[in-house]
């Protein structure tokens, strides 16, 4: 869990869009800092390909994982439904094709 950890933070080092769908999967790793790390690097990157992805980690079991989400979320959208998963999926559905 350790490397997958280091993996998910140099990527989000990277900046660079190629590395957004291995956070994306990172994000349901066994391991709590490694989803929390996906989450907060796929929030440096800033791409919107993530928001659906981070709206279903609001779903996660850990806090942290929680938290880490919203603040991705926030800086890739200039929103703030707090860990509201139903408000944060609502203006998902009506922010499709803007």
């Amino acid at each position: 869990s350790g490397m997958r950890w280091s993996a998910a933070v140099a990527l989000g080092k990277i900046q660079d869009a190629k590395v957004v769908e291995p956070l994306i999967k990172a994000l349901v790793d066994k391991e709590t800092m490694v989803r929390r790390s996906a989450a907060s690097s796929l929030g440096a990157i800033g791409s919107r390909a993530a928001v659906e992805p981070l709206i279903n980690a609001l779903r996660d079991s850990e806090g942290e994982v929680r938290d880490a989400a919203v603040e991705a979320l926030r800086k890739i959208t200039k929103r703030d439904f707090d860990r509201d998963y139903y408000e944060w999926n609502e203006w998902r559905e009506k922010s499709k094709g803007k």
